[in-house]
């Protein structure tokens, strides 16, 4: 999964670069080798995530975690769940432990309006989140422990737990700081690149998943779909004997095997926004001889394939060229 971290080193000027860079190649039908949950979706849209259904596909354990908290009802969630009124971030190496009960100033620094432990003013209000450790920022000592605890408080006298009375606001504060207060800044400088030529208005027309398959594309690949295609060129035909073993090897490929070869010929593991119908799979006979692997030339997805002996030697070298394969252009 693609998501932004806490304490990113990157400057807000570069994340507003990559924004910039997303929403060129989504105007221009390019699909992204990225995996972004439907919640980042979703804020580029504008909503706010309120419940675990809404950030289920990008953090599935946490998700049925929080609807547990939730739904359960044998006695007091304190004795059960033993959850602290905490949230915790991996990053840089680091695990950082957040106070969300702490309490920070009294008005929001960014909007000027009073200040609450769920503020939604702004999706980069972040009073009250500390900066990072020494440690995580350039000249912090190697030494320093790879677990730190910070609460925005002065001082904590004791650790408040999550109880039945609670657990409504812990889930709402929970899920506010991991897609909201945590990586606001970067989001917000981000979602300004993004915005600058696909605006707001236009987004508010796709649904989440469909705004997420305009970006990423989709990886449901099928070999049925590629036969189906599927273009041959130098003497290969559909009857060849050469086609017909690398059509029985490629249907004995697991799915990451069949994206591998996707990526191999065209140089993106996932079908165009258009759809498999309007992509180029072309095999071409390039020769023959048991010592030559084959290639391709990913600008016309084309794969030049020699005729081998039999199918085990077809098979040995398709994989060797597939699996060491790198960069785009001609492979």
């Amino acid at each position: 999964m693609t998501w932004l971290r806490p304490f990113s080193q990157v400057p807000m000027d570069k994340w507003e670069m990559v924004g910039l860079l997303f929403s060129l190649a989504m105007y221009n039908g390019l699909t992204l080798p990225v995996n972004f949950p439907l919640a980042f979706y979703r804020k580029l849209q504008g909503s706010v995530m309120l419940c675990p259904e809404d950030i289920e596909d990008g953090w599935p354990t946490l998700a049925r975690g929080l609807r547990s908290l939730l739904d359960w009802s044998d006695g007091d969630v304190a004795e059960v769940f033993s959850r602290t009124y905490e949230i915790v971030f991996e990053t840089l190496g680091r695990t950082l432990t957040f106070d969300m009960l702490a309490e920070g100033p009294p008005f929001c620094g960014q909007c000027g309006q009073p200040r609450s432990r769920f503020h939604t003013t702004r999706a980069s209000c972040r009073d009250g989140l500390p900066s990072p450790p020494a440690s995580l920022e350039e000249g912090g000592s190697e030494d320093d422990s790879k677990t730190v605890k910070i609460s925005t408080a002065e001082e904590c006298l004791s650790t408040i737990m999550v109880t039945n009375k609670n657990r409504e606001q812990y889930v709402l504060d929970h899920i506010f700081w991991l897609t909201e207060k945590s990586i606001g800044l970067e989001f917000d400088a981000f979602a300004r690149g993004f915005t600058t030529c696909i605006s707001r208005q236009s987004l508010s027309l796709l649904s989440a998943q469909d705004f997420k398959q305009l970006v990423e594309g989709t990886q449901d690949v099928t070999v049925e779909d590629l036969r189906r295609i599927a273009n041959y060129d130098g003497g290969y035909t559909p009857a060849h004997e050469t086609i017909q073993s690398f059509w029985r090897t490629v249907e004995d490929f697991s799915p990451n095997q069949i994206r591998s070869l996707l990526e191999f010929v065209t140089a993106s593991d996932r079908l165009p926004v258009t759809g498999v119908d309007n992509m180029s799979f072309s095999i071409q006979k390039n020769g023959e001889g048991d010592d030559r692997l084959p290639t391709s030339m990913t600008c016309y997805g084309r794969l030049l394939l020699p005729e081998y002996s039999s199918r085990t030697v077809l098979r040995k070298k398709l994989c060797l060229a597939v699996e060491n394969s790198k960069g785009f252009g001609v492979a």
